[in-house]
């Protein structure tokens, strides 16, 4: 009997010292991270996935290998969104108009004149203004971790345009939001869902006449046929930088730690090369000439009037976006110089 007690007693030794090399070889193993992008650079969505990757790498040696897929190399926009959820795919950074279908809440960003511009969603964003989306994309699998900046929306189009009655017909490629497509067909365009991959062949095939984006976007995807820019601000864009709950949960935590610091980091990096590079490269290239299309006050004022029932339907689809809706508003009133707020991050 002692025998037995006594080989009992050096099993579970075994036992212990086994998960203890298991759970150290485990810390020392190399994570690898898989990040979806839709576009490449100088886009400033796939710059943030390469400055996160050169951070967070610096700050944890070989133990994380951030691997960047660029134009949608991991599959559709679909895929990326499904792949986050399921922990097949780490991270992604896409713009906000197409986190619609997984997280419906986020399309108060594809609201038509609700917020001031890109810059301050990107500001309030970046300082912890965020717990209604926080909590929304918990609750779909998905880790909210920081904003890179982005320029205002704008719709570019192949055709020249001069009057709002001009707009009848016309397809513009929109983001995957429904709340996006019905903002786009109630100033009179048609909306048209296509992948980002596929842009560049439909703008210069016809199969769209134009796309609604940032400036940044249009530029990094060669969209240059669709020359013609209307020169006036309705909706916003922001990038968001989000990881995959299943995966990044189980994560050592000095690891969690590192990838949260470099994320929120990446944001003022992309923001200093977009003003310092990017615009000045835009503005340089012979290819990116735009024609602007300005429109009267008036046309504007019709347009944004067009343009409020999309409130509506996004504050109708239940209390969680009636209080996002309320959130925000409340923050517009309070704070519309976005210098003012405190930093909740810090």
């Amino acid at each position: 009997m002692r025998r037995n007690w006594i080989v009992s007693l050096f099993a579970c030794l075994v036992l212990v010292l086994g998960l203890a090399a298991a759970a150290a070889e485990a810390q020392d193993r190399k994570i690898v991270m898989r990040i979806g992008c839709i576009a490449t650079p100088p886009q400033p969505q796939s710059m943030a996935a390469e400055e996160f990757k050169r951070l967070v790498e610096a700050r944890v040696g070989d133990r994380l290998d951030v691997q960047v897929y660029h134009s949608l190399q991991l599959g559709t926009i679909a895929q990326h969104l499904q792949g986050l959820q399921n922990g097949s795919i780490h991270g992604i950074f896409f713009p906000n108009g197409f986190y619609g279908p997984v997280v419906p809440e986020v399309m108060i960003l594809d609201l038509g004149f609700f917020f001031p511009d890109s810059e301050w969603v990107y500001q309030m964003f970046n300082k912890g203004y965020t717990k209604p989306l926080d909590d929304a994309m918990q609750l779909r699998g998905l880790v909210f971790v920081s904003t890179p900046p982005a320029m205002d929306r704008r719709i570019f189009v192949s055709k020249e345009l001069k009057s709002l009655n001009d707009f009848n017909g016309v397809r513009i490629r929109t983001y995957s939001s429904p709340i996006n497509q019905r903002a786009i067909s109630l100033m009179g365009f048609t909306p048209a869902n296509i992948d980002s991959a596929e842009m560049p062949v439909a703008i210069q095939q016809g199969t769209v006449d134009g796309v609604e984006c940032d400036i940044t976007f249009w530029y990094a995807m060669k969209l240059f046929k669709a020359n013609n820019m209307i020169d006036f601000y309705h909706e916003t864009a922001v990038h968001m930088m989000n990881l995959s709950k299943r995966w990044f949960d189980p994560l050592p935590e000095d690891i969690k730690q590192a990838i949260i610091e470099a994320g929120r980091a990446t944001p003022a990096l992309v923001h200093d090369y977009i003003q310092s590079t990017l615009i000045s490269r835009i503005e340089n290239d012979p290819a990116a000439r735009l024609n602007v299309l300005k429109f009267s006050e008036a046309d504007i004022k019709a347009i944004k009037e067009r343009s409020m029932p999309v409130h509506d339907m996004y504050k109708n689809q239940g209390p969680t976006f009636q209080a996002t809706y309320d959130y925000y508003k409340d923050l517009l009133e309070r704070y519309p110089n976005p210098a003012d707020a405190p930093n909740l991050l810090k």
